[in-house]
Order: C-alpha cells, then sequence, then structure tokens
C-alpha cells in the first residue's frame, strides 16, 4: 500500500502547478470543458454519462483502433456496431457522445497518426489481457495486473469523459496502447 500511496503523491505534486494554471485560467483544474468558435461553441465532454454512452465511445475507439483497411470486413465491424448501438437504444452518431459535424465510420485509408489506428497494439493488447485473465492463479505477475487494470480504467475514463472524435484515435494509441512496450521489464524483473 505504502508504494501506491507514494505513486499517487509523486502524480499530485507532478500535476499540481499544471492543474493550479488550469483552474486559475478556465475555472477547471482538467482546462477548457468548451471552446467558442465563429460557428458556435463546442464541447469537448459528453453530455450523458451513462453505462450506453461509456460503452458507446469505448466500442467506437476500440472499432477504430482495430480497423483491417480491408473495406469488407471493416464494413462488418460497422455493421456489429450498429446493431448493437440499437440494442442500446442509442444513435452511433448521438450528438451527445460525438463531436458534432462528425460520424462515425469503421477504416478510413489514411496515414495520418491523429486519425489512424493501430491494429497490431490493439490486438496485442486484448490477447495480453486474455493472458492475464487466463493464467490469473498460475502467474505470479502482479504488477502486470494492476498495469493492465490502470491501462484499462484509463481507457474507459476516456470514453467516458470526452466525446467520440476520429481525430481522438491516434491520442489514445499514444496515450495507452504504445505503452505495453514496458510489459518486459516487468517481466525481466520477475527472472
Amino acid at each position: 500500500m505504502a508504494p501506491l500511496a507514494s505513486v499517487a503523491v509523486t502524480v499530485l505534486l507532478l500535476n499540481a502547478p499544471h492543474a493550479w494554471r488550469n483552474f486559475s485560467l478556465y475555472g477547471n483544474p482538467l482546462g477548457p470543458m468548451q471552446e467558442l468558435t465563429d460557428r458556435g461553441g463546442y464541447r469537448y465532454t459528453n453530455d450523458i454519462f451513462t453505462p450506453a454512452a461509456v460503452a458507446s465511445n469505448a466500442l467506437r475507439n476500440a472499432a477504430l483502433q482495430a480497423a483491417t483497411r480491408d473495406a469488407r470486413i471493416d464494413g462488418r465491424i460497422e455493421a456489429f456496431l450498429t446493431r448493437i448501438h440499437r440494442w442500446m437504444a442509442l444513435d452511433i452518431n448521438d450528438a451527445r457522445t460525438t463531436w458534432p459535424r462528425t460520424t462515425f465510420h469503421v477504416g478510413s485509408r489514411t496515414c495520418d497518426e491523429n486519425s489512424s489506428g493501430n491494429p497490431v497494439h490493439f490486438w496485442l493488447v486484448l490477447l495480453a489481457g486474455c493472458w492475464l485473465a487466463w493464467s490469473w492463479r498460475r502467474a505470479p505477475y502482479r504488477e502486470i495486473r494492476v498495469y493492465y487494470g490502470a491501462l484499462m480504467i484509463g481507457f474507459f475514463l476516456f470514453a467516458a469523459l470526452l466525446r467520440w472524435q476520429p481525430g481522438t484515435v491516434g491520442c489514445i494509441c499514444r496515450c495507452s496502447f504504445c505503452r505495453v512496450r514496458r510489459w518486459p521489464s516487468f517481466l525481466d524483473s520477475r527472472r
């Protein structure tokens, strides 16, 4: 418990000046929650915070990460997500959880790092989660489980707080999925 407390204190101390500046400037420690333009105002945060809204954003973000660049497969992924959204009684482009003037589509061919997914990292993260679940009692990798849990919590907090938009795909990859490369250091320390 002491290491966790020291990590929490360190994180708070490192982020406190930034949070204070945001609070002084925007009235919120996380920064601006909206922006005003000549086209009107845009809110960064979701208007609803229901389990269906979080699931919607998480599924759409995951689908863009898993895009295959094969139009037939990507079309099936998109159709499957549309059915899930109908089942949740939520439009796949619900204005309360989607950036204005944005529509959801899987598999756009782009070289832009902000809007292209990373299917290799995505599938590796999912396989790692399956392995951790399967080896729950067999392997003593507590640190990896904690790290994976923090990774998933971050992913779902991102989905819960921010409106879905294609430009967040690269951010999700850089902020969470790419961090998997650090796991081998945990494995080496066990030997």
